[in-house]
């Protein structure tokens, strides 16, 4: 890493980057779905319509919704580090290993097809045509690897966080007259 290192720390600050704006959308659909989870509860206790999308100025007025909603961004800002590590897992030290581990495969896989079969010219073609899409298939499946485990990770915050709620308050004696 010593003389790249020009090359490695400014890759990294981009995948760093990236993994943070992909955590903070995932807060905010978080906060968003656990938030709307939360009124639907209020208002299915109360025999209300079921909310479908979430605007806090029509329902400022639930009460513990402000609560609700700033102890679960808190949650979730909390767990926002988990973005680097997941970086650092799925594409600095996993993703080059995988990669050279494909392309090992890919060009033993290519040799042994030449020396031990009788292939043409078109069919060789053909192959490294293979192994190129695997490799592309390969990133793309790391690269969305990254962007699932984010999420499922600020979704999971979310749904501890309500049900702990659940769990720990008496929302049946809420009652609210008007919205």
């Amino acid at each position: 890493m010593g003389y790249f290192r020009c090359l490695s720390k400014s890759t990294k600050r981009f995948f760093f980057s990236y993994a943070d704006k992909v955590s903070q959308k995932w807060m905010k659909n978080t906060s968003e779905k656990y938030t709307l989870k939360y009124i639907n509860k209020i208002n299915k206790l109360n025999d209300c319509d079921v909310v479908k999308k979430f605007n806090i100025n029509q329902y400022h007025t639930i009460p513990g919704l402000l609560l609700f909603k700033n102890n679960l961004e808190k949650d979730l800002t909390e767990e926002s580090g988990l973005a680097h590590s997941k970086v650092r897992e799925y594409w600095l030290r996993r993703g080059p290993r995988l990669l050279c581990v494909l392309i090992f495969i890919i060009v033993l896989t290519f040799l042994l097809g030449k020396y031990l079969t009788n292939v043409s010219y078109d069919e060789q073609i053909y192959s490294i045509i293979i192994g190129i899409n695997m490799i592309l298939y390969n990133i793309y499946m790391l690269y969305q690897r990254l962007i699932d485990s984010i999420s499922s990770a600020m979704m999971r915050i979310g749904h501890d966080h309500y049900t702990k709620w659940k769990s720990e308050r008496i929302y049946n004696c809420i009652k609210i007259t008007k919205l």
